[in-house]
């Protein structure tokens, strides 16, 4: 995780912070199969964001997003977060700008360089990969 990557990474949840739990433990172990049994990469990661953490995924989609193989996959994703009520996510290119894609209409926000560190930020907004990667944009 701390080398320019080959690949696109998009970070996305199936938590909501006014569902229970309980639930959204259910949702995560849910999106995990799916994503498995569309045979995407990914990782489980610690997503934080307004200060509030939440279960995370970061799947890994081939670094060419014309091929079919990427759209698929990622149509598999967005069905995913918008079955889940998530307003966005993450896209991280193989250059390592990022950029925040709405899925109500498309909209895409560019949010800058995206870059890995040892080093937890003292605030704002980021996703930690266990043991000591962190991932924060902007910065």
């Amino acid at each position: 995780m701390h080398h320019k990557s080959h690949c696109h990474l998009i970070l996305f949840s199936a938590c909501k912070s006014d569902t229970d739990s309980l639930t959204n433990l259910r949702n995560t172990s849910a999106l995990a199969e799916s994503l498995s049994a569309a045979d995407i990469r990914f990782l489980t990661c610690d997503g934080v964001y307004h200060g509030e953490h939440e279960a995370a995924f970061c799947a890994f989609l081939p670094s060419n997003p014309s091929t079919f193989d990427f759209q698929d996959k990622l149509n598999v994703i967005r069905d995913a977060c918008k079955r889940y009520r998530q307003e966005s996510y993450l896209e991280v290119s193989p250059e390592q700008t990022a950029r925040l894609v709405y899925l109500a209409d498309d909209r895409l926000e560019p949010l800058g360089q995206a870059s890995f560190t040892p080093e937890k930020p003292e605030s704002g907004d980021y996703t930690y990969f266990p043991p000591d990667t962190y991932l924060i944009v902007g910065a």
